[in-house]
C-alpha cells in the first residue's frame, strides 16, 4: 500500500525554498517518490487551508515514506 507525505505551507523565501527543493528531490527519488501535487492554486470546497503551497508526494509504501 502507498504511503503520502503531505504537507501544507507558505513560501517566505522563494530562492532558498528553490534551493531547498533542489536538495530534497535526489531524496525524494532515491525512496521512489512521485511528488503528485506541488502548487500554491487551491481550491478550498470546504474547511480553511491555512498556507498557501500544498505538496502530496506518493511513495510505494510507508516505510519508504517514512525512511
Amino acid at each position: 500500500m502507498p504511503g503520502y507525505f503531505i504537507t501544507h505551507f507558505t513560501v517566505n523565501d522563494a530562492a532558498a525554498y528553490d534551493r531547498y527543493v533542489e536538495a530534497v528531490v535526489p531524496t525524494i527519488q532515491a525512496h521512489q517518490g512521485k511528488v503528485l501535487v506541488a502548487t500554491e492554486d487551491v481550491q478550498v470546497i470546504a474547511g480553511d487551508v491555512a498556507h498557501g503551497r500544498i505538496v502530496v508526494v506518493e511513495f510505494p509504501s510507508v516505510a519508504d515514506a517514512e525512511a
